[in-house]
């Protein structure tokens, strides 16, 4: 049963961390028939997104990912839920889950509040929720350059669509591709590029890093392969996007996420659950690694 439930604890933590049709091409930003970004840059219409999706704070989220053979967690996966930032917040059902064995009853449900990550972990013989404090886990490693990382990259893995918007104004090449429909609503397609510089440039888990470990970082990605990130984002009339999507080209596929938003600011707030159905995960590894240290003497 421990085997089953550390399988569970891995699946639900990268799912955690992870958390990617063109029109007819306009490149100079205009639209065809003269409708309310014919006056404006591609520029300016994402800038103008991203100052109303930041304000809004919360949406309904549908993702799918697409994971190449042979990177971890493979295949393709698909999450519904609720999405709050500015503070970040989470609360996903998985509807497709990873490679994990049926019989290892897989979390189906991740729940994300205050830098603690709860994972349901279906009928385990337990408590029904694994809790994981992402911070503290951190801190018992000791290091606290990790723990300013980690508490930087909470930031920077919530991937909320301002944050990607951001992003996506660090683009020197962002286009208009013109109009279309998007899950039935009228939207403006918006396409960028970022290399790993531009992609790496700002975000808060390298600014957290000491100088020779950023470098480190960077050409460890560089090593991977990965040569840059592709952006789409379609934009509603309210100037808030109803679908992003990005592409990352690496030597084993393209790794692919989509994410449709909706009902924007309406969403109710994400809580944390009860702590008595709760069990500390960071604990139980604590203690399973002092029993395998205790046997090994």
């Amino acid at each position: 049963m421990r085997k089953g439930i550390a399988r569970r604890i891995g699946v639900s933590l990268a799912t955690a961390t992870v958390l990617a049709g063109i029109t007819s091409c306009q490149d100079n930003g205009t639209k065809a028939d003269g409708g309310p970004d014919a006056q404006r840059t591609p520029a300016q219409a994402l800038t103008a997104a991203y100052k109303k999706t930041a304000g809004v704070k919360s949406a309904k989220v549908t993702m799918t990912m697409s994971v190449p053979a042979g990177m971890a967690a493979s295949g393709e996966t698909k999450m519904t839920g609720t999405m709050a930032w500015n503070p970040t917040a989470l609360d996903m059902t998985m509807s497709d889950a990873s490679k994990v064995k049926p019989e290892d009853g897989e979390a189906k449900r991740m729940i994300l509040v205050d830098g603690v990550a709860y994972m349901d972990m279906g009928d385990s013989g337990g408590k029904k929720w694994g809790k994981f404090d992402l911070k503290a886990a951190a801190k018992e490693a000791g290091d606290s350059e990790m723990t300013k990382a980690v508490t930087a990259g909470l930031d920077d893995t919530k991937q909320d669509p301002a944050q990607q918007l951001a992003m996506l104004l660090g683009s020197p090449n962002v286009k208009h591709l013109g109009s279309g429909d998007v899950d039935g609503v009228r939207a403006e397609h918006y396409k960028g590029s970022l290399t790993v510089e531009e992609g790496l440039k700002g975000a808060k888990v390298v600014d957290a890093l000491k100088p020779e470990d950023r470098e480190k970082l960077l050409a460890n990605v560089k090593k991977s392969g990965i040569k840059g990130y592709d952006y789409d984002v379609w934009v509603n009339s309210d100037d808030l996007p109803v679908r992003m999507s990005v592409d990352i080209k690496t030597p084993m596929g393209t790794l692919s996420t989509s994410t449709s938003y909706s009902d924007y600011g309406t969403t109710a707030a994400i809580k944390a659950p009860p702590a008595g159905e709760t069990t500390d995960l960071l604990q139980l590894l604590k203690e399973a690694a002092g029993r395998g240290h205790s046997s090994s003497t």
